[in-house]
């Protein structure tokens, strides 16, 4: 039995969305169990469990749906408390439902949840795989007003990993970039048999799915028309590209941003001119219905953030847009050994000057060597023959 532990995905459950634990479970050779809660940690919110159970049923995935707290912000006591009590909560599942020679399926992040399937293999004797898919504390982004609390937050962490990773017999990750971290906290070498690199790529389905129902986005095709898609957090930064547009001579490229967050309200504020459209929070199926009809996807990691190939990139390869990314080690090579895009400097000044120069020809050049390497980063490439 293979027991897929995702505490934080019950939205992708809901708006019928694939993820990468259910490509695991959908291709595994054993039977297999999902292990959940109702909070969605994008909308801090805890869903219908009766909904829950309906979309999972249908999905043709078997579940458990565990007890949890909900938190509001990303550093804080509650979300803390909320980890440990879908951690106590699990180990109590592990510890009478799991048995020796089963396989636990549990992500790096948070370290209360992987402390307690670490324990509980040493008990139960099942085979434990880590799948590497964010790393704490290094992911989280320093800010002056909460320096502080990361700093006392990334002391706990830490604690936690000290005595997790004991009793590991796999790893997977999602990006090279995370293997320093990786080796930090597990003596696994780094040619081991048992680390794998398994990106996250992006769910086929739903890039070929029905959007009837959702609207089109209207584009003026005389203006270069770039997409930023995802979360306005603080792992990416807009300010050096509004700062570029906002600098430009002739105004013929418009950004279009196609979500919420933290800083929605600073980009609107830096904002002078129709240069930049602001969509909101979007459904998946209307950003699947309406990405491919842009010119270029912007990825614009903020310096020092762990995001080293979010999902994102996989969203833009998807709908074979050529990227103009910065701050990222991993996309900068993917983009330099397929020439699928352009790397730049986290600088407005450099921006801009690129920016003047671009040209549709070179799009399309870009766009094209996308459409050619674009199949290798779909789900059902990646995740068809992984055996855990």
């Amino acid at each position: 039995m293979l027991h897929v532990i995702a505490p934080f995905e019950s939205e992708n459950f809901i708006k019928d969305i694939s993820s990468r634990n259910i490509e695991f479970i959908r291709n595994s050779r054993q039977d297999a169990i999902l292990i959940t809660s109702r909070f969605d940690h994008r909308y801090k919110l805890l869903r219908s469990k009766t909904e829950l159970k309906d979309k999972l049923f249908n999905m043709n995935i078997s579940n458990v749906i565990l007890p949890i707290l909900k938190y509001s912000d990303n550093i804080s006591i509650m979300r803390v408390l909320s980890n440990m009590s879908f951690a106590f909560m699990l180990l109590m599942y592990l510890l009478f439902r799991a048995k020796r020679g089963d396989s636990v399926l549990v992500n790096a992040i948070p370290p209360e949840v992987l402390f307690v399937c670490n324990l509980a293999s040493k008990i139960k004797k099942f085979k434990l795989i880590v799948d590497v898919r964010d790393i704490w504390p290094d992911a989280l982004v320093n800010s002056e007003s909460q320096s502080k609390m990361i700093e006392l937050f990334s002391a706990y962490c830490n604690f936690f990993y000290n005595y997790s990773f004991s009793n590991v017999a796999k790893i997977l990750y999602v990006a090279p970039g995370f293997l320093p971290w990786i080796h930090k906290n597990t003596s696994m070498s780094i040619n081991s048999e048992n680390l794998k690199f398994i990106p996250l790529g992006y769910d086929d389905s739903r890039w070929k799915a029905d959007c009837n129902g959702h609207k089109e986005v209207e584009l003026d095709s005389s203006y270069i028309n770039i997409a930023y898609v995802g979360y306005l957090s603080q792992q990416f930064d807009l300010t050096s590209f509004i700062r570029a547009l906002s600098s430009l001579s002739s105004q013929n490229i418009v950004l279009h941003v196609f979500g919420g967050g933290i800083n929605l309200e600073k980009y609107k504020n830096m904002v002078s001119s129709n240069s930049i459209v602001f969509h909101g929070m979007c459904h998946p199926l209307f950003i699947s219905k309406n990405l491919s009809k842009f010119d270029i996807g912007l990825l614009p990691l903020k310096k020092g953030a762990a995001s080293y190939l979010p999902n994102k990139f996989f969203d833009f390869m998807a709908s074979s847009l050529p990227i103009i990314s910065y701050n990222s080690n991993d996309v900068n090579e993917l983009i330099m050994k397929n020439g699928i895009g352009w790397v730049m400097q986290d600088d407005s000044d450099e921006l801009t000057k690129f920016l003047e120069k671009l040209d549709l020809h070179d799009i399309k050049e870009k766009r094209e060597n996308v459409s050619k390497v674009k199949e290798i980063y779909g789900m059902h490439y990646l995740y068809s023959n992984v055996e855990l």
